[in-house]
């Protein structure tokens, strides 16, 4: 949420009687249905397949993931890997890597489970923790300009921060609706597919050599891809350096 002076707000919003107003507030910007928000705001989400339902309900005996998922490395990073102080922000994590590799690793990003906000504009990935308040923060922000049409908005769940954030990335990964799950409403537990899909992803992030999360990734109008650890300051200017297709 934003404050009217342009501060920025991350959090749930409860009415009055204990009632999660955000979800529903989301539901109507998207347009009620999943139609509606596909050819509207455009967010799209990457519900499981019929495969992976079917191999689900073949899992369905196994012990709830937990622990088991693999966390990337950020875990065992120093202060900036944890919520005790915002992390730093660096221009690129990559110094001396061909560019090809770059865009590579960029469009491997943007293809990685997650959801998409915006119907429009350049594609912008962030690899986000949901237990991570400067992740939830970065995604807020950035949702905004997303929802307007000004950037792709492709947000990547990764529990790198513990068993916690593992398991509420995979109840993320395994929900019909990723992105009303990362806003709030997960509901159920996480599934084995769902964890599988957070290790693969957990994986991506430390193909990018990152110490904490959030991390942004986009390409520059000179076609390189550039990094953010951290939120991006001053989105207006930063969202004129965008390659625009």
């Amino acid at each position: 949420y934003l404050t009217p002076d342009g501060h920025a707000v991350a959090g749930l919003l409860y009415g009055p009687d204990g009632t999660l107003l955000t979800g529903r507030q989301i539901e109507v910007a998207r347009g009620g249905d999943a139609e509606a928000t596909h050819a509207g705001l455009g967010v799209s989400g990457a519900a499981p397949t019929d495969a992976e339902s079917l191999s689900d309900r073949a899992l369905a005996g196994e012990a709830s993931f937990g622990s088991a998922v693999r966390l990337a490395h950020v875990q065992t990073a120093g202060p900036a890997a944890s919520e005790e102080e915002a992390p730093r922000h660096i221009e690129t994590l990559h110094q001396g890597v061909p560019l090809h590799q770059g865009v590579r690793l960029f469009q491997r990003s943007a293809s990685a489970f997650g959801f998409t906000l915006g119907p429009a504009g350049p594609a912008v990935v962030a690899f986000a923790d949901p237990n991570c308040r400067w992740s939830r923060s970065a995604v807020v922000r950035l949702a905004q300009p997303a929802l307007a049409g000004r950037l792709r908005l492709h947000v990547v769940p990764v529990g790198v921060l513990g068993a916690a954030s593992a398991r509420e990335a995979a109840a993320i990964a395994s929900a019909s609706d990723p992105a009303m799950a990362w806003f709030g409403e997960a509901g159920a537990a996480g599934s084995a597919a769902g964890a599988r899909r957070i290790e693969r992803n957990n994986a991506l992030f430390d193909a990018w050599g990152a110490g904490a999360v959030p991390l942004i990734v986009w390409q520059a109008k000179d076609g390189r891809v550039a990094h953010s650890l951290g939120d991006i300051d001053d989105i207006d200017a930063w969202l004129g350096t965008l390659r625009h297709e």
